[in-house]
């Protein structure tokens, strides 16, 4: 009987984990190393800027870019502006505190959308809630293509 209830709340502790999901939409870009994520250090954030840097990304806080405008102003105006980035991909990222999952792995929930920041395109998501460490061997794999 004691197997039998130890294997519930086994069950139950487990069944609020959900793995890290993710996809990968385009082709990844290495030619310029550069990434743009939110001002947080928490949780994934803080993870993600420990991946990038470990796998020779430069992290820049927000998207560091200029815009160019172009054009003439006579008696009919006629300009035109173009938004130059100097990252290749912007972090979106949504996440939140739900448990512990033991001393220094706090369990989280996160939705992350990398975007290129040249097309607008969505290039890689993921999402889950899980412990932070489970989710960073999940994310530093999943993001693979990021590496090479």
């Amino acid at each position: 009987m004691k197997k039998l209830l130890a294997i519930i709340i086994l069950g139950l502790l487990m069944a609020g984990c959900v793995a890290t999901t993710s996809e990968l939409y385009t082709k990844v870009k290495t030619d310029n190393k550069v990434i743009g994520m939110p001002a947080s250090n928490k949780f994934v954030a803080k993870t993600l800027k420990k991946l990038f840097r470990k796998n020779d990304w430069k992290v820049v806080i927000v998207d560091t870019g200029t815009v160019k405008t172009t054009g003439s102003s006579t008696d009919k105006v006629n300009l035109e502006s173009e938004y130059k980035s100097k990252t290749s991909y912007i972090v979106s990222l949504r996440q939140g505190y739900s448990d512990y999952c033991g001393i220094k792995n706090e369990k989280v929930w996160f939705a992350l959308t990398i975007i290129d920041s040249k097309t607008g395109e969505e290039a890689f998501v993921a999402e889950g809630d899980d412990c932070i460490k489970t989710i960073s061997k999940d994310l530093e794999v999943q993001l693979s293509p990021f590496w090479n």
